[in-house]
């Protein structure tokens, strides 16, 4: 059923809420993981399996290393992109809830930035109702939650205190 998911700010907070909680979640399960380095790629499938069996709404799933819009490939300008992960429904713009690009490093690059800024507007289509940068530390700052820094058209959303 292609019915699509319309998100108030009320449940915006409630996605964000529930899924640095869930991210922390995780980050505490895979300590282990990231104390023996860089893992970006296998810390990413685990936290993508991980948001899958919590994270459930009918035709909602969740998808790692994700690059197709349609049978089509993802591209932003001439350029192919892929999300570390996302939450969505495939094939179904209106149904893009949540772009996470993430980070295994004590220096974190934040070179894939970019792809939150664009992909959380609307006039490249792909209208993802959320973005996430999160960064975790490795080695002797495993676990240690770096940043997680939601984006909102376009733009970081600047929390209130």
């Amino acid at each position: 059923m292609n019915t699509t998911i319309a998100l108030d700010s009320t449940e915006l907070n409630q996605t964000k809420d529930e899924l640095e909680k869930l991210i922390r979640e995780f980050v505490a399960i895979e300590n282990e993981l990231l104390s023996r380095g860089r893992v970006e790629r296998n810390f990413t499938a685990g936290l993508a399996t991980f948001l899958s069996s919590h994270y459930k709404n009918g035709d909602i799933i969740v998808d790692a290393f994700y690059n197709r819009h349609g049978m089509l490939s993802k591209k932003i300008g001439n350029k192919l992109i892929e999300a570390d992960i996302v939450i969505h429904q495939q094939g179904i713009d209106d149904n893009n809830l949540v772009i996470i690009e993430l980070e295994t490093n004590n220096h974190p690059e934040r070179d894939d930035i970019w792809k939150l800024e664009e992909m959380t507007q609307t006039f490249y289509g792909y209208q993802y109702k959320l973005g996430l940068y999160f960064a975790v530390g490795v080695g002797n700052r495993a676990g240690e939650i770096l940043s997680l820094e939601w984006y909102k058209n376009g733009k970081i959303i600047k929390e209130e205190k």
